[in-house]
């Protein structure tokens, strides 16, 4: 999951369950950060989208849009 803040950053997390099967809601489940991406956008950033190719989009208050592409190891 990717999340975006007024910090102007964007944040790569890890969740330890698998998203795809439904929960019932009960408990928590554990989300480790991963990874900040900063330096990109110079205020707050409104929105951002992690499509299915493994491209990072977001969009702030700076009116910029930035892209990211996922390295493969």
């Amino acid at each position: 999951m990717v999340t975006c803040s007024d910090d102007c950053t964007l944040k790569i997390w890890d969740a330890s369950i698998d998203l795809s099967q439904p929960t019932t809601g009960e408990g928590h489940e554990s989300w480790r950060h991963i990874s900040t991406l900063s330096g990109y956008h110079g205020r707050t950033i409104f929105s951002v989208h992690w499509s299915s190719e493994g491209v990072i989009a977001s969009g702030a208050g700076d009116d910029a849009i930035c892209l990211f592409a996922e390295e493969n190891s």
